[in-house]
C-alpha cells in the first residue's frame, strides 16, 4: 500500500530571509500500485497550487509525493 503527503509553502520573501511559512501532512487516501499514487499526486499538486493562488496573494510552491504505508496503516 501507498500513501502521499502533501507539502506547501507560502514564497513570501525571495531575498533569502527564512520566512516562508510552510505545512505538511499525510493524506487519508491509499493506493495499491506506485502507479496509482504517483498519477494521483500529479492532479493532487496541481489542484492545491491552483486553490492556494486563488485564496492568497503569494505564490505556492506545492509538492505530493508518495510512499509506502508506514505503521498501523500498512
Amino acid at each position: 500500500m501507498y500513501e502521499t503527503i502533501l507539502a506547501f509553502c507560502f514564497a513570501i520573501n525571495i531575498g533569502g530571509q527564512p520566512t516562508n511559512p510552510c505545512w505538511m501532512g499525510k493524506e487519508k487516501t491509499r493506493f495499491s500500485t506506485i502507479e496509482e499514487c504517483e498519477f494521483y499526486a500529479e492532479r493532487r499538486e496541481a489542484y492545491v497550487a491552483q486553490d492556494i493562488a486563488k485564496n492568497y496573494d503569494v505564490p505556492p510552491v506545492v509538492s505530493v509525493q508518495c510512499g509506502p504505508v508506514q505503521g498501523r496503516g500498512s
